[in-house]
């Protein structure tokens, strides 16, 4: 691993439990998985500030690198801040290509709560 990827955030992902509650429905529990590396970015675009202004969800860019198992909608939260993101596209489809110097790949998500 690069220094490169040391400046990225810590996250957990967050495993998904559900059992039944005894009364015919079901009691969602979440529990901190893998650690994994990741960096958001919001872009500055004037779509962007207007959608903030207009109390829009706000997608970010996150960048892992390129062996982290995330996948589109799980959920991931950070370490320090304890903010929880969704993951909306397939960091799988969006890689560096193999002769990058620093392998990684992307994918967009908004900040979420956790299902219950």
């Amino acid at each position: 691993m690069s220094y490169f990827f040391d400046a990225f955030d810590e996250f957990y992902i967050k495993n998904r439990s559900v059992r039944p509650d005894g009364e015919g429905g079901t009691i969602t529990e979440w529990s901190d998985g893998a650690i994994i590396k990741a960096s958001f970015d919001l872009g500055s675009s004037t779509e962007v500030r207007q959608a903030e202004a207009q109390n829009l969800k706000t997608v970010f860019t996150a960048t892992f690198p390129i062996d982290t198992p995330v996948k589109y909608n799980d959920y991931i939260e950070n370490v320090k801040t304890g903010k929880v993101y969704r993951i909306t596209s397939e960091p799988k489809e969006n890689e560096t290509p193999p002769t990058a110097k620093f392998q990684s790949c992307f994918a967009t998500a908004v900040r979420a709560e956790l299902p219950q």
